[in-house]
């Protein structure tokens, strides 16, 4: 049985994320869920790329400013290959700069959708 968003939002709330960066990662999850369901592969596309940004805004707050880096891309390549990667997690540091790289290529090849 699939999760409430509610009950995902409050976590991630109690967890210390910001709300409105919940609301908004849960809204693309939520629209791509939707566009796959209706069998709009390249919209799929698009909220992928609108939810790896929203990950990447969520990190971004998290880490502080020692993340300088805008795109997508960027903060993957950062978080794998930057100076501060030891100081995390393997998530933060190696598995969710991945999922953005794999879940991006999507996005740029909406086919592959």
């Amino acid at each position: 049985m699939p999760m409430d968003d509610t009950v995902i939002k409050r976590w991630l709330v109690e967890a210390g994320l910001r709300e409105k960066a919940v609301d908004e990662l849960l809204g693309e999850h939520k629209k791509i869920q939707t566009r796959f369901q209706e069998e709009e592969y390249a919209e799929v596309g698009v909220h992928v790329g609108r939810f790896c940004e929203a990950v990447v805004y969520i990190l971004r707050l998290e880490i502080g400013s020692e993340l300088k880096k805008e795109s997508v891309r960027e903060f993957a390549q950062e978080c794998l290959h930057g100076d501060f990667a030891s100081d995390y997690s393997d998530a933060i540091n190696q598995h969710i700069p991945n999922m953005l790289n794999t879940a991006y290529d999507i996005r740029s090849n909406r086919d592959a959708a």
